[in-house]
């Protein structure tokens, strides 16, 4: 089992910089084509980032959105790995670590999600 979870965290990591370095590469690119753009625009925030914002920008081959990929696909690795717990567990019928493993799976989604205590800003 362990092995099949570090192959699942490998995996991860590797597909999370693959994205970085193709936004990184992409970005340059841009950057040396058009200009680079000053550092206030880099730092700027902008809209929040949504699913259906995420995917037009890697449509239009965004820089940015493929940076934005890696690092989501780098956040969620982990969680992916408890949710592959989840199902390990429940093959080997071992109820006490899966119950304890979907509490974490579940405690993971509701943070993912906005729910719980909010940070003041």
């Amino acid at each position: 089992m362990e092995a099949r979870l570090g192959f699942l965290l490998l995996g991860g990591v590797g597909v999370a910089a693959s994205l970085l370095l193709a936004g990184l590469a992409s970005f340059l690119a841009a950057a040396a084509r058009d200009g680079a753009p000053p550092v206030a625009d880099l730092l700027r925030h902008g809209a929040p980032l949504t699913p259906a914002s995420l995917l037009r920008g890697l449509l239009r081959g965004n820089p940015t959105a493929l940076i934005q990929a890696g690092v989501l696909a780098l956040i969620l690795t982990p969680a992916l790995r408890v949710a592959a717990t989840v199902v390990l567990f429940a093959a080997e019928r071992d109820w006490t670590f899966v119950a304890v493993a979907s509490a974490v799976l579940g405690m993971l989604v509701l943070g993912f999600s906005g729910v719980g205590p909010q940070l003041p800003r």
